[in-house]
């Protein structure tokens, strides 16, 4: 349950506490040559952490840059509103989630861990200072660590401080969007979890 979750800058040591616990359980069922229900777990953990769309942006240069993402049911994942019903949430700058690791520039991303099918649009909006020759790297996977995953990178100019970027998603696997209470609920949930991890 843990890793099939996106997980905010704030609460990234709860995922980094379930990715250590999830390798204690399969190094032990390795260790007790349980090779069927260790690879029965393997293939449970391969599909928790699968996305639907991840969107990453990074830069250069002394500036702070926004992500905001629409998502194909109206809903808009921004730092103002991190977790939406559409499923979406803004990381900031917590790559670690993405397989990645920040690497000396600034970076901003976006999970959706099960996505609607439909149309995304990416803006990234300059809020102050300069970034180096005025463009940003844009980079959009569509069904991350998925078996028919697409990644498409781009380094785009900011064009009166913003750049749009549009993208379609196929086969997303969510059908019904979270209500506000199950948002509200799921970050409670969080929160109390992360208290009995601490």
């Amino acid at each position: 349950g843990i890793l099939s979750q996106a997980w905010p800058k704030e609460q990234a040591d709860v995922w980094q506490a379930g990715v250590g616990v999830a390798s204690e359980v399969l190094a032990k069922l390795k260790a007790e040559n349980r090779t069927k229900e260790a690879d029965e777990f393997q293939a449970a953990l391969d599909q928790a952490v699968q996305r639907d769309c991840v969107v990453v942006v990074t830069w250069t240069g002394e500036a702070d840059l926004d992500l905001l993402v629409q998502e194909p049911s109206g809903t808009v994942c921004s730092l103002r509103c991190p977790r939406t019903t559409g499923g979406g949430i803004m990381l900031g700058d917590a790559l670690v989630q993405t397989g990645r690791d920040s690497f000396g520039g600034r970076s901003e991303a976006y999970i959706c861990p099960k996505g609607f099918d439909g149309t995304y649009q990416a803006l990234v909006r300059r809020v102050w200072g300069n970034v180096t020759a005025g463009r940003v790297n844009v980079e959009v996977t569509a069904h991350y660590l998925g078996s028919d995953s697409v990644k498409i990178g781009k380094s785009i100019a900011l064009d009166n401080d913003e750049a749009l970027v549009v993208f379609d998603l196929k086969n997303g696997r969510r059908k019904e969007p979270l209500r506000d209470q199950q948002v509200t609920n799921t970050v409670v949930g969080q929160l109390a979890l992360n208290r009995q991890i601490l």
